[in-house]
């Protein structure tokens, strides 16, 4: 048991995990934070910090390859279950950005062995060179993962929005995604135990000869341009879609001014027969004041408001003015030529 204690506690382990493992954790997993926000801010802090000190303490006892292991959990499965937005979406980023701390890791593992000569590291070895490994943590983590995943959360934010809040101001978790971006979520998550194959190839079986690391830089950059390639098609598709949904609503703006213009030339078609049917009525009605049958004019206008008032025009209160106008000069008809001359003013 002391030995145990003597080995989690030594300046070592001490130095490689919580002044230089944790750092680097908090520093992705706030850049993790950046691209999908959490569900809660508050628990994804405690719990992604709680898990990162409690796996860096017994670091020193796990095997490399449950140390893998452990590294996926920490960087993959547990944000996934921390952030909102569709699965895919999470599954997407949180394997490109794994992708992206290997990259960073290999970065520092090409300093390191080009400025020591060395081609192993441990925990002794990182305190001794502990400017060094200051530095390969600086170069690979601030100025390669920090601006890639930067750039990675820009695309993220601009092509697949985060979800909309509810009426209650909560945020959606599980959107629905596009068919073609949940098979695309396949891919950059089989890159993940590639590159992790990859690694412990080069640092457990070659002990991190310079050969072999420069092979596993190659396909670890080669996986890079494979995402980044991928980004692009997928803002390719996203365009297309957006051209597309561009199109539907022209084309449906279209068609209702189409039917807008249809049902205005038949409003205009029955004005015209409304006003040239008004003019027959005057016309009768004229003649019939000026024969001196002025019951006969009474009657017929009567006969012919009622035929107004039964029509169904779309414009009814256009021509509501007109109509009252014949029912007023029927009762000034009545009254003799005055009537006459005032319902035809």
């Amino acid at each position: 048991m002391s030995d145990i204690l003597q080995t989690i506690f030594s300046p070592a382990c001490l130095f490689t995990g919580y002044a230089i493992a944790l750092p680097i954790q908090i520093l992705y997993d706030g850049l993790l934070a950046y691209i999908i926000p959490p569900k809660s801010k508050r628990a994804y802090w405690v719990i992604v910090i709680a898990v990162a000190m409690v796996l860096i303490l017994f670091r020193p006892l796990y095997p490399t390859e449950i140390r893998g292991m452990l590294g996926i959990f920490q960087s993959i499965v547990l944000p996934i279950c921390l952030m909102t937005g569709s699965v895919p979406k999470r599954v997407i980023v949180c394997s490109l950005a794994m992708v992206l701390m290997a990259v960073a890791e290999l970065t520092g593992a090409v300093i390191w062995v080009s400025s020591t000569g060395l081609e192993m590291m441990n925990d002794q070895l990182a305190l001794t060179y502990a400017p060094l490994t200051i530095f390969m943590g600086l170069v690979g983590y601030g100025l390669v993962m920090t601006p890639a995943m930067i750039v990675m959360g820009k695309v993220v934010h601009r092509f697949f929005p985060d979800a909309k809040k509810d009426r209650r101001g909560r945020r959606a978790s599980g959107t629905a995604s596009p068919v073609w971006m949940r098979r695309l979520a396949l891919f950059p998550l089989m890159q993940v135990p590639l590159i992790f194959i990859v690694l412990g190839i080069c640092f457990s079986v070659t002990r991190g000869e310079t050969a072999f690391v420069v092979a596993s830089t190659a396909i670890l950059l080669l996986c890079t341009a494979i995402d980044a390639l991928l980004f692009l098609q997928m803002r390719r598709s996203a365009e297309r879609q957006r051209a597309e949904i561009k199109a539907a609503l022209l084309e449906e703006r279209l068609a209702g001014y189409l039917r807008e213009l249809t049902a205005v030339q038949e409003l205009l078609g029955d004005t015209a027969r409304l006003r040239h049917d008004l003019r027959n009525h005057q016309a009768v009605v004229a003649t019939l004041c000026e024969c001196g049958d002025l019951r006969a004019a009474l009657d017929y206008l009567e006969g012919a408001v009622v035929a107004l008032r039964s029509m169904r025009v779309d414009a009814a209160s256009v021509f509501s003015d007109a109509i009252d106008g014949v029912s007023m000069g029927t009762r000034a008809c009545a009254q003799g030529k005055e009537g006459e001359r005032s319902w035809k003013r």
